[in-house]
């Protein structure tokens, strides 16, 4: 099964963080890290959200306040589905009329949107979490794998290693929003809306 295309991105962001290649190791006939291998990781700290409303920012232009800028309560979405963009009555936003920082959780719509509310259904996903998963994995394989040995006025200590992973393990985990919002896995927020 491949990687979903709206994960792409983040995929190769958790890769970057983790120093995860294609072929690290192998454990029986299974290579770690393949693209989908960092996407299950990210899907246990996935947060679904859905219906929330979108926070206005303004700014000037040509001395006039206009509203285009809208921010996510999360940052790291996923793109594309189900990435749905509603207005108040619920009508779906075009996606000529919007362009989406899916990292930072910005939607920035190419006109003024004064007086309208924006409503968004995403996926949100705790990358510092995942980056802390894989250093755990990688450093229980280590340990396993490991050691250390003294040759030739050399000396090599492999046993360091699972040790550096569990501080880069520490390191993602500090930068986490689940374990400082207390939340894990998948969650569902129910907004009512007062305009109906």
């Amino acid at each position: 099964m491949a990687a979903r295309d709206g994960m792409t991105n983040m995929i190769q962001t958790l890769r970057g963080m983790t120093n995860a290649g294609t072929a690290d190791y192998s454990i029986g006939a299974t290579a770690y890290w393949s693209d989908d291998q960092l996407q299950a990781v990210l899907d246990t700290h996935r947060l679904d959200f859905y219906g929330h409303e979108l926070e206005s920012i303004s700014a000037t232009e040509s001395g006039l306040v206009v509203y285009k800028t809208f921010r996510a309560p999360y940052r790291n979405l996923e793109s594309g589905t189900p990435f749905v963009l509603v207005d108040g009555l619920g009508t779906a936003a075009g996606t000529a009329d919007y362009t989406a920082d899916y990292v930072n959780g910005i939607v920035t719509f190419a006109a003024n949107q004064e007086a309208k509310s924006w409503y968004l259904t995403a996926r949100a996903y705790d990358i510092y979490a995942a980056a802390a998963e894989v250093w755990r994995m990688k450093a229980a394989h280590a340990a396993e794998t490991s050691f250390d040995f003294s040759t030739d006025n050399h000396s090599v200590k492999g046993s360091n290693v699972p040790m550096q992973c569990l501080k880069m393990a520490d390191y993602y985990e500090r930068q986490s929003m689940i374990s400082s919002l207390n939340i894990s896995g998948s969650q569902s927020i129910l907004i009512e809306r007062s305009d109906t």
